[in-house]
């Protein structure tokens, strides 16, 4: 009867009204009944265990701290190459970084580089643009010797034909040695413009006099101005 009275005047005293208070001394009587069978401790070290925080706060006078999480749950941060940096195997990073876990395979940038994934050392994935040899190209993911196994390769930087912005075109030719080419625009001689653009995978070139534009035009670093 006494122990039910101050356990009372304890949840009163925290804030709780007079239903809550009452729940609360049957809920702890009730845990109480429970742990009878139970060894060691005693019954004030049972009935700390059994209030709740806000409650025990006032008696002991601080703050209780929550329980500290326990380490082993927390993922660490791992990155695996499969290829250990190598542009001539085509791999991938794998592993876990800030509880997300990655997979990143590696790819061809261009008909010449590859963007070959691996781990820096801070076991953080980063991506490297790598160039192929000379005599090499890109061909899914790694750099292979002679032509790719899709046919001859061309890009053109500036979209095409275009006379007014220097770029450039690269690829693979399509002719044995399979050599890799990047071939700028220039100029040919005053107010000429030679013009790099692909065609059915394959570079092709013109020439363009810049006069043709107006009297005031003229050929000046690889683009008609």
């Amino acid at each position: 009867m006494f122990l039910g009275i101050l356990i009372l005047t304890i949840f009163m005293i925290s804030g709780c009204d007079v239903g809550n208070a009452i729940k609360g001394v049957e809920d702890v009587s009730k845990s109480l009944k429970e742990s009878e069978d139970s060894s060691g401790g005693s019954l004030g070290d049972k009935i700390m265990e059994m209030l709740p925080v806000k409650i025990k706060e006032i008696i002991i006078g601080q703050r209780v701290r929550p329980p500290v999480r326990d380490i082993g749950s927390i993922s660490e941060d791992y990155c695996v190459d499969s290829d250990g940096n190598n542009i001539y195997i085509k791999g991938h990073v794998s592993g876990m970084y800030d509880d997300d876990p990655f997979l990143n395979y590696d790819y061809c940038k261009s008909s010449t580089s590859v963007g070959e994934w691996t781990c820096n050392n801070r076991r953080i994935p980063v991506e490297v643009s790598r160039l192929c040899s000379s005599g090499y190209v890109c061909d899914n993911g790694k750099c292979v010797e002679g032509i790719p196994s899709n046919g001859t390769s061309c890009t053109d930087s500036d979209g095409g034909i275009n006379y007014f912005v220097k770029g450039h075109v690269y690829g693979v030719n399509n002719t044995e040695p399979y050599n890799s080419y990047d071939i700028w625009d220039w100029c040919v001689v005053t107010g000429y413009l030679h013009e790099g653009y692909c065609e059915n995978g394959i570079s092709r070139e013109s020439y363009k006099h810049c006069r043709d534009f107006g009297s005031n035009y003229t050929c000046n670093d690889g683009r008609c101005v």
